[in-house]
């Protein structure tokens, strides 16, 4: 597997980005994979991280003492597009971190891979946009300058529990389908 990490978005961290990674410490890393094997389901699954990985994060962090279910160690550039198990591209996104954190991002999560698939978005720029600013992100492809509604007040972390049948972001793509979400990919 080839890492292939991505430039730093952001040399430092201002409090107004408390829900963003450290640009220096977390940049982003993806393996070297294309689209077709990723949307043909032959996508690398989400390995358990390893705990020697997982202190160093959050070592880096200075998150070692907060308590684990306050925070999500997350992928930055989500397995799903590519991201994988690398120090470069985990941090430790915490849930209460105001309108925009853990849960509100998995919702984006789930959303670019599936535009990807459908031909409506290119995987660097998908790879790419979530790496430098994942909020900025959101607020282009779900065409919102807040968390739509539900989103930042989903009670459970659906990447280690079994999806329910209509979460949030379920919701938005299905509306998506039907035209009245306007999110600016539309064709």
């Amino acid at each position: 597997m080839i890492v292939q990490p991505l430039p730093a978005a952001s040399k430092t961290l201002h409090l107004a980005d408390a829900a963003l990674p450290i640009g220096l410490l977390t940049p982003g890393a993806v393996a070297a994979i294309d689209a077709s094997t990723l949307c043909a389901g032959r996508a690398m699954a989400r390995p358990p991280i390893a705990p020697g990985m997982r202190e160093a994060v959050l070592r880096e962090y200075r998150m070692l003492e907060v308590p684990a279910q306050e925070y999500e160690l997350d992928y930055l550039i989500t397995p799903e597009l590519g991201g994988i198990a690398d120090q470069k591209n985990l941090w430790p996104q915490r849930y209460d971190s105001g309108v925009w954190n853990a849960r509100v991002k998995d919702d984006l999560e789930r959303l670019l891979p599936q535009l990807v698939c459908e031909g409506r978005l290119d995987l660097h720029t998908a790879q790419r946009v979530i790496a430098e600013n994942w909020i900025a992100a959101y607020k282009q492809y779900f065409r919102t300058d807040q968390p739509l509604p539900g989103h930042a007040a989903l009670r459970d972390d659906e990447d280690d529990a079994d999806p329910p049948t209509r979460t949030p972001a379920m919701l938005v793509v299905r509306a998506f389908e039907a035209g009245r979400v306007p999110i600016l990919l539309r064709r």
